[in-house]
């Protein structure tokens, strides 16, 4: 299989590149489901797990250490027309730790919002590959917008009951989550609505990002459910002060809208943050949720 993608391959606004054994997995999930009629790329060293997959556009890398010209051109074209651009991997391999930084700075577009969504091993890999894929992540910052580092272990903190042999596709179905929050919480999404000069404003050269979502109903919702999704594991027990960037999305039932007065909770969550933060939001209508409200807050650093 030469590395020539098996379909035309035209990148819409939205584009999501899976890189590696890992990034593929949590990629053909996306693409069985359906992820708001992205644009899928996906590219490993293994012909056959590219074969395997649904997903049309694929670029076979021959390459073990260092990326071809050839193997350059065709990801840059194929990544060509994003106007944000999702890239999933697994750090724990080869092509993760080699060959994702060349990846990166090849597909760095300019005008174009990189968003990197990264797995750092479990525990039970060992300390020298969690060591190595560290590593690779600081090469990465320095050419993505932003960086989602999806630490194995926080996540099966939050499913401690989860078996050995499910854990992989309990991490599968944490990024599947991840990026359908994430564009469900983009602000032309919602009935108050922004563009994409706030997104791009809020996660452009962040480095470091970091999002949870929570639920709460009654009384204080809002700040109840703010309050949950600082403690999601990603978060890492980190002080919210520490982050420089907020993009909030809110979630209510049209019959059970969140009010004015409840505005005042935003505002209230805003002030505890400081004047030097950027802070965005938007709201929109989310189906079964009755009278709960449900958030999901992401946080950067520059």
């Amino acid at each position: 299989m030469d590395n020539i993608t098996e379909q035309p391959c035209e990148m819409g606004y939205l584009g999501i590149l899976g890189v590696g054994r890992g990034g593929i997995k949590a990629i053909n999930r996306m693409h069985k489901k359906g992820v708001c009629d992205a644009s899928y790329v996906i590219c490993d060293t293994d012909d056959i797990l590219l074969r395997k997959s649904t997903v049309g556009c694929k670029v076979h890398i021959k390459e073990k250490k260092s990326l071809s010209e050839q193997t350059k051109k065709q990801l840059i074209q194929y990544t060509r027309g994003a106007e944000i651009l999702i890239v999933f991997a697994g750090m724990g391999g080869d092509i993760g730790a080699d060959l994702l930084p060349e990846i990166m700075e090849a597909i760095n577009h300019k005008h174009v919002l990189t968003i990197c969504i990264l797995t750092i091993p479990f525990a039970f890999e060992g300390v020298d590959k969690i060591k190595r894929a560290k590593n690779s992540i600081e090469k990465i910052r320095s050419v993505a917008n932003a960086v989602f580092e999806l630490n194995c272990e926080l996540i099966l903190k939050q499913y401690p009951k989860t078996k050995l042999s499910e854990a992989f596709t309990k991490l599968h179905k944490v990024q599947y989550d991840l990026i359908t929050e994430f564009v469900a919480s983009f602000p032309w999404m919602g009935y108050t609505c922004g563009d994409f000069a706030d997104l791009y404003a809020t996660f452009y050269n962040s480095g470091y990002t970091v999002m949870g979502t929570g639920t709460a109903g009654g009384e204080n919702r809002i700040i109840k459910a703010i309050e949950i999704a600082s403690r999601f594991p990603l978060f890492d027990k980190k002080d919210l002060a520490s982050f420089d960037n907020f993009h909030l999305m809110i979630y209510c039932y049209p019959e059970f809208q969140i009010t004015m007065k409840e505005v005042e909770q935003i505002h209230s969550f805003m002030d505890c943050l400081g004047d030097r933060v950027s802070f965005v939001w938007s709201a929109s209508f989310m189906e079964g949720i009755g009278e709960k409200t449900k958030v999901a807050l992401f946080a950067c650093s520059k």
